[in-house]
């Protein structure tokens, strides 16, 4: 199971945590990533778009444009250790 967390941190980063057995609670803010988008996701991660629909991700895609930042930042950036902050916005 691979959840994410629904608001991105500062650097436009997603916090994500595979985690195996699934759990039956979903910590606040964060959401499953459906198994079929699990493989695209993961290429894209830590920076990932997400589109919900009542809480639940429907689709997901590149953040290029937070990839892109990050990598002129520094080129080392790879997300928050700790999975992500509060500052961004849901995509």
């Amino acid at each position: 199971m691979l959840i994410v967390k629904l608001e991105t941190s500062q650097s436009g980063a997603r916090g994500n945590q595979l985690i195996y057995p699934a759990l039956e609670i979903i910590p606040e803010g964060w959401a499953v990533v459906p198994p079929e988008l699990e493989a695209e996701a993961l290429e894209f991660l830590p920076w990932m778009t997400v589109e919900t629909q009542g809480g639940a991700i429907v689709g997901i895609g590149d953040d290029t444009a937070a990839r892109a930042r990050a990598e002129a930042g520094n080129g080392t950036e790879n997300g928050d250790a700790e999975g992500g902050g509060d500052a961004g916005e849901e995509k």
